[in-house]
């Protein structure tokens, strides 16, 4: 969600994929009066309608973890799986473990523990891991509560046999609202904001394809190398 683009102050909701050279291709834009399910349901409803058979394609959606936007993939894409974007995890384990009752110290140790369950290569690994925090019954509670249900969505342990193309964090829709916030502000007027958004996308994608058409066009000479090939 990017906000303070134009002069009625409607945030702007990105949807982006992942293309085969994993660049960031923005796939649909939309501005919504507000952030409620109905207003996102039905931007996941339209994109779908619009494109049935890349939609169809879709394996994974990848968010923070924003329950309103998980309720409306759920919804409209329900064989779909959602994973969390890493770095939204760790900052929110971060703000929620403050609340725990905890000193520095500990808070920190409670932290480093969480960050092993995030990128625990197996299941083995992360149940182990897992026993550390009953040494601290205040986060363990918390983690209990409120990220053991849906760690699916976020430990690698479990993620890693979908196809992400490694991609665990939204940062290519992090960069893309830069780049909006760069070409307009919230005194662009509603229609040209949108006339401007249809150049930035336009000038990205030609970017794009001329990336990828060199790309695929690389070719690796060796001229009187002794190194190795």
């Amino acid at each position: 969600m990017c906000c303070r683009v134009n002069n009625v102050h409607f945030p702007l909701y990105l949807i982006m994929v992942q293309d085969g050279h994993r660049w960031g291709q923005v796939v649909g834009f939309a501005f919504v009066k507000n952030e409620t399910e109905p207003y996102i349901r039905r931007i996941f409803e339209t994109l779908q309608q619009a494109n049935p058979e890349a939609t169809s394609k879709v394996q994974v959606v990848l968010t923070d973890k924003d329950f309103v936007e998980q309720q409306a993939v759920r919804s409209v894409f329900p064989c779909m799986s959602l994973h969390l974007c890493i770095f939204h995890v760790l900052r929110a384990f971060s703000r929620g473990i403050s609340e725990c009752n905890l000193t520095s110290a500990q808070r920190q140790n409670v932290c480093e523990i969480f960050e092993q369950l995030v990128y625990a290569d197996t299941s083995t690994e992360f149940d182990t891991t897992v026993l550390q925090l009953q040494a601290y019954p205040s986060a363990a509670n918390y983690f209990a509560r409120c990220w053991d249900g849906c760690k699916e969505q976020w430990a690698w342990c479990f993620t890693k046999q979908s196809l992400t193309f490694g991609s665990r964090t939204n940062n290519i829709v992090k960069s893309q609202n830069q780049e909006i916030k760069m070409a307009q502000n919230g005194k662009t007027g509603f229609m040209a904001s949108i006339q401007k958004l249809d150049k930035v996308f336009a000038l990205q994608h030609d970017e794009q394809m001329q990336r990828n058409a060199t790309a695929v066009c690389k070719s690796t000479y060796v001229y009187n190398s002794q190194l190795p090939y």
